[in-house]
């Protein structure tokens, strides 16, 4: 029974320490309604070793793939590269060992979003996005259709993913030839007027129109509260610190009353 146990414990050792070779090249990726296979993105050769190798938190597969010819900035279909698939499939080791390796977070795809944009929603662990940042990751990043990662971050990220842009850099206000609405909308779809006064205080222009023409004070009459709730208590806020720049904002008129007594800074 020992000898047996034995075997079996070399046997999974050699499992883990080959897991690239048994990655299916046909595994797949669906964004937008399209499928992507490994093999569909990367031509059979080291470059798509290295993707699978990095997929599985393989770093001697990496080595060997780089050993062979891979290049780790590699661009292969729609300009996807094996640091965006190794995002993808969310293996934070090959993710990491990639970056050490010089791997850019910052290459735009011809038909999908950045890896910055990606590590930047609620699906990824934040150590995701925190290595990207700490490897040339741009906070300011801007996809072909102008969104930013902290726009992907309001609308579907997490607390510590949007902290995580603006502390390092994350620009509160709509990037220069965009045509896609600011951070501040994003917060605001999203519901957020915590973020919405942060930005605010932060910077962002109170001013600015999306696409449609609407302001800030035009989402703010659109979707009613809780008046007993936490958001309607930062939304007042938000209202507040328009009304001071001289923008009138008015809520919905079928929210009901609040009966609880409101914090003392909205008194």
């Amino acid at each position: 029974m020992r000898h047996a146990y034995f075997l079996l414990l070399i046997a999974g050792s050699l499992f883990l320490t080959n897991t690239s070779r048994a990655y299916s090249p046909m595994r797949q990726v669906t964004y937008g309604g399209e499928k992507w296979s490994l093999a569909d993105i990367f031509p059979e050769g080291p470059n798509r070793d290295l993707a699978a190798a990095a997929a599985s938190g393989d770093r001697r597969g990496i080595d060997h793939a780089l050993k062979a010819g891979a290049t780790v900035n590699f661009r292969g279909t729609h300009n996807l590269t094996p640091l965006w698939w190794a995002s993808w499939d969310q293996n934070l080791g090959g993710f990491k060992r990639l970056l050490e390796l010089g791997a850019d977070p910052n290459v735009v795809p011809e038909k999908n979003r950045p890896v910055m944009h990606n590590i930047a929603e609620a699906l990824w662990p934040v150590t995701f996005l925190r290595a990207a940042l700490a490897h040339r990751g741009d906070p300011n990043l801007a996809d072909t259709g102008g969104r930013t990662a902290l726009l992907c971050a309001l609308m579907q990220g997490k607390p510590e993913h949007v902290d995580l842009l603006l502390t390092a850099g994350a620009s509160v206000n709509r990037q220069p030839g965009s045509t896609v609405s600011g951070p501040v909308f994003g917060a605001a779809m999203a519901r957020r007027y915590d973020y919405v006064f942060k930005l605010l205080e932060m910077g962002a222009d109170p001013r600015e129109q999306d696409r449609s023409g609407r302001d800030l004070a035009a989402y703010i009459g659109m979707f009613p509260y809780n008046p007993n709730s936490e958001h309607y208590e930062w939304r007042e806020r938000v209202i507040r610190f328009l009304r001071k720049q001289g923008i009138e904002a008015q809520p919905p008129k079928n929210e009901g009353t609040r009966t609880k007594a409101l914090p003392r800074d909205l008194r």
